[in-house]
């Protein structure tokens, strides 16, 4: 019912259309966010993938074990929470090679890239990552989620971007999205919904509103189920699809 909620407070907020800006300035906080308590940290949260970079396959396994170390320290300090691990991962060498997703907690967009490029894989050149901004958790890994991932071969992060301006959405497409999503979520086949509020603000098309995973058994289960979203059947937006493997970490209790 949370996640419903909040979809809805979502749909009322692109409603209004208000225009306002905020005026106010704000001093960015470069500060590594490593070093700080999560309670410190504001609340926006970041969505990162990892990639490799390098091709020596030797040396990537060498350090992966650092990265493994330095990743679950954050999470244990609750700035990373709900990773995600993709034993299959792209290498140069076309032969599989770990990766990982997960969420990070800043400040600012600067504090999240200081704290990540101060990991083992990315300070030695041998990964890099995308990072997007994801806002607020508004429903998390359920029970029949666990149940459905353990017979699911995989989970795909569903990336979500709308394709016409906000003036231009429709309000009962929306509601039937959030409704359906709440549907999903409730068996389990959606967890770990993520809406960017901030997005609101923005006035053109490709706004960002949220991310979510899906569990399936492959990517053609994933996109018969994602294919039939309103949002998609009225063409309002668009999804990504991306492999992140099995779920490995939630939130640091």
């Amino acid at each position: 019912m949370r996640a419903l909620l909040v979809f809805i407070t979502f749909l009322g907020l692109y409603a209004c259309q208000s225009n306002k800006t905020n005026e106010e300035s704000t001093q960015q906080d470069t500060t590594v966010i490593a070093a700080q308590d999560a309670a410190d940290v504001a609340a926006q949260k970041y969505f990162v993938i990892t990639s490799w970079t390098t091709t020596d396959r030797n040396k990537a396994i060498t350090h992966i074990q650092n990265q493994q170390k330095q990743l679950m320290e954050l999470w244990n300090k609750g700035i990373v929470e709900n990773i995600y691990y993709d034993q299959k991962g792209k290498f140069a060498d076309n032969e599989p090679l770990s990766v990982v997703a997960f969420f990070i907690k800043a400040s600012t967009e600067d504090a999240a890239h200081l704290a990540l490029d101060t990991t083992d894989l990315v300070k030695n050149n041998l990964a890099d990552y995308s990072l997007r901004p994801v806002g607020q958790r508004v429903f998390d890994r359920s029970k029949k989620a666990m149940n459905l991932a353990s017979k699911a071969n995989r989970v795909y992060a569903v990336i979500w971007a709308f394709l016409v301006e906000r003036d231009k959405l429709d309000t009962n497409v929306l509601r039937e999205q959030a409704i359906r999503n709440e549907k999903l979520e409730q068996e389990g086949v959606l967890e770990n919904g993520y809406i960017d509020l901030n997005s609101l603000s923005a006035n053109s098309g490709g706004t960002q509103p949220g991310i979510y995973f899906i569990n399936a058994k492959n990517e053609v289960d994933a996109r018969k189920v994602l294919d039939t979203m309103p949002l998609v059947t009225s063409k309002q937006a668009a999804y990504g699809l991306r492999n992140v493997g099995q779920f490995l970490a939630g939130v640091k209790e």
